[in-house]
C-alpha cells in the first residue's frame, strides 16, 4: 500500500494528488522538512528524510493540507490561520482511518494556534487540546464510513462545523483590527 494509486482508492480521494520527490526540501524559514503541500503544486517530499514505511502517513498528511486549504478550513475561529487546526485534523483522521493508519495521528496535527505554530511556541492549554482531540476522534468516526470522497467530507465539515462555529464566534480585538485595516478604517 505504498503507491498513491492504492491510497487514492482506499481513502476515496477524488483527485490524484501527485507527489514530487526533491532533494533538500525546505520550508519558508529554510528549515529541512520531509514534506510540503501546496494547493497549486501538490505534494513535495524529500525521500532522504523519510523511510518507505513512513510514506503513506506523510503523504496523507500533506494531501490533507491541500484538501483543507481548498475547502476553506485554514482560517479556523480558534486558530487564526493555522495549518494544524482541528478541521484539518478531522480530514487527516478520516484519511488515516480509511488507510488503517489512525495510530499516526499526533498532537502536532491539531495543536496550532496563533501562539503555537508548527511545533514551536507555547502549547495550547490542556483543555483546548482535549476538546480538539475529542472532536477529531468523534467526528472522524462519524465521517470515515460515509460513501463520500474526502473532498466532499471537507465540504461537509465546512458547512456543518466550521461555518457555524465561525458565525457564533465573537470577534476578538485582533480579528476586528485586521478587518478594519483591510477596509482602511484602522
Amino acid at each position: 500500500m505504498n503507491s498513491t494509486v492504492d491510497l487514492r482508492r482506499l481513502c476515496k480521494l477524488d483527485e490524484d494528488y501527485q507527489v514530487q520527490f526533491v532533494k533538500n526540501l525546505k520550508d519558508r524559514d529554510e528549515n529541512p522538512v520531509a514534506g510540503i503541500a501546496s494547493a497549486l503544486s501538490g505534494v513535495r517530499m524529500d525521500a532522504a528524510l523519510i523511510g518507505h514505511w513512513q510514506f503513506p502517513a506523510l503523504y496523507l498528511h500533506e494531501v490533507a493540507h491541500v484538501i483543507a486549504f481548498r475547502a476553506g478550513l485554514f482560517d479556523a475561529p480558534d486558530s487564526d490561520k493555522c495549518p494544524h487546526n482541528r478541521y484539518f485534523a478531522v480530514i487527516l483522521a478520516v484519511l488515516y482511518r480509511r488507510a488503517g493508519l489512525l495510530n499516526h495521528l499526533k498532537l502536532y496535527d491539531f495543536t496550532d494556534t496563533s501562539e503555537h505554530w508548527n511545533g514551536s511556541g507555547p502549547m495550547p492549554a490542556d483543555g483546548l487540546i482535549i476538546r480538539r482531540f475529542a472532536y477529531i476522534i468523534r467526528r472522524s468516526a462519524q465521517l470515515a464510513p460515509l460513501p463520500l470522497t474526502v473532498e466532499h467530507i471537507a465540504e461537509k465539515i465546512y458547512w456543518e462545523d466550521f461555518e457555524p462555529t465561525w458565525i457564533n464566534q465573537a470577534p476578538t480585538p485582533s480579528k476586528v483590527s485586521r478587518w478594519r485595516a483591510w477596509f482602511g478604517i484602522a
